[in-house]
């Protein structure tokens, strides 16, 4: 937990100025706040990410190989959307249905799955489904609201569960 500590206090003034910043956007209707939400909002997840992939069984297992390569081609199609050569949302579509579909096989074969680990499988379905909607420029704003939701929920329940077990073995 003590490794953890400065990404959960990152997060957390990413979520508080994240939330300062949406009071702003409605108060005086400006669109600009609202990006600027957004990005935090961005920040706290990708953060949130990487303490849960840390911390978690994908690394360890024989399933990350195909993750680097799913990301590996995400990065692809990346940049050959910034260059605007063809095939580049079709790239990135299929990076995401990689790693999603990676995922879904490594959740199958785990021995035993954890409340975390039902809340990780559905922020990967949920921002598969956001990151294919933005590539298509078909989904609402709204629905960015989803994905850090459920990482929230996610990084709560590390947190709780991680200062659950330490307070065992204390007691213990």
């Amino acid at each position: 937990m003590l490794h953890n500590k400065p990404f959960i206090t990152v997060i957390g003034v990413g979520l508080l100025l994240s939330l300062c910043g949406q009071l702003i956007a409605v108060m005086q209707n400006n669109i600009h706040w609202q990006k600027l939400t957004f990005l935090d909002l961005m920040v706290f997840e990708t953060i949130g990410f990487l303490i849960l992939l840390m911390n978690g069984t994908l690394i360890k297992s024989k399933y990350f190989r195909y993750v680097k390569v799913s990301i590996g081609i995400l990065l692809l199609g990346a940049l050959v959307r910034v260059l605007h050569l063809p095939y580049a949302t079709s790239l990135a579509a299929c990076s995401y249905l990689g790693f999603v579909v990676i995922y879904i096989c490594s959740f199958i074969n785990k021995p035993f799955r954890k409340r975390s680990d039902y809340l990780k499988l559905f922020w990967v379905l949920a921002t598969f489904v956001e990151g294919i909607l933005n590539f298509l420029h078909l989904g609402p704003y709204d629905f960015m609201v989803l994905s850090p939701a459920i990482m929230f929920l996610a990084i709560v329940d590390f947190v709780w569960f991680t200062k659950a077990s330490k307070l065992g073995e204390k007691v213990g």
